[in-house]
């Protein structure tokens, strides 16, 4: 007993500092350590912070954190449709990826894929992607199944990610909309 008792006091005075700190003020501070310096110090920080709460893309998620978004709409309905935008960064290019399935069973696989495509993005474009996901919250994965919901899901991965906050959600309904007519619109359709 006595040893946890000395471990918490010896903790303490750490806890305290970082408690004081957002995250952005860490990861400013380890600007000038290595990035796995840099990681282990807002792992420490996620870790004795974060718990179970959300965290909010554009504050605890730096824009330039982001490497990979998916956005999902699948229904069972007949007939089936299915609908994925990916926007990600590969040897350093940042794209856009869709694809739409289409048949006459469900669920819709690999082999009903009617259209699809990858597209180079600007930066002009990769800002503009940005800029619905700002305000956003993400939260723990849920490992309950999806309860027959067609969707859409959204999931984002960014760098510091641990497999734990991906769940994404948008700040309003408004940006969620506006943000599937841009992924549309850069499709080349009008998809619904």
């Amino acid at each position: 007993m006595k040893k946890k008792i000395k471990t918490v006091l010896l903790l303490l005075p750490v806890i305290l500092l970082l408690s004081g700190c957002a995250a952005e003020q860490v990861k400013s501070k380890a600007s000038s350590a290595s990035d796995s310096e840099e990681d282990a110090i807002m792992d420490i920080f996620n870790s004795l912070f974060s718990f179970d709460r959300e965290m909010v893309v554009g504050k605890n998620i730096a824009l330039d954190e982001i490497t990979d978004f998916y956005c999902i709409r699948s229904s069972s309905t007949f007939p089936p449709d299915y609908q994925a935008y990916r926007f990600f960064i590969e040897d350093g290019k940042q794209q856009f990826y869709h694809e739409t399935r289409e048949g006459d069973s469900w669920p819709l696989t690999e082999e009903d894929i009617t259209v699809s495509g990858t597209k180079d993005l600007t930066q002009e474009e990769w800002d503009e992607f940005c800029s619905f996901l700002e305000g956003g919250h993400v939260k723990k994965e849920d490992d309950e199944p999806i309860d027959g919901d067609d969707g859409p899901w959204f999931t984002l991965y960014w760098k510091r990610d641990r497999s734990e906050f991906r769940n994404f959600s948008f700040a309003a309904y408004d940006a969620q909309v506006s943000f599937e007519d841009y992924c549309a619109e850069l499709a080349g359709s009008d998809v619904q």
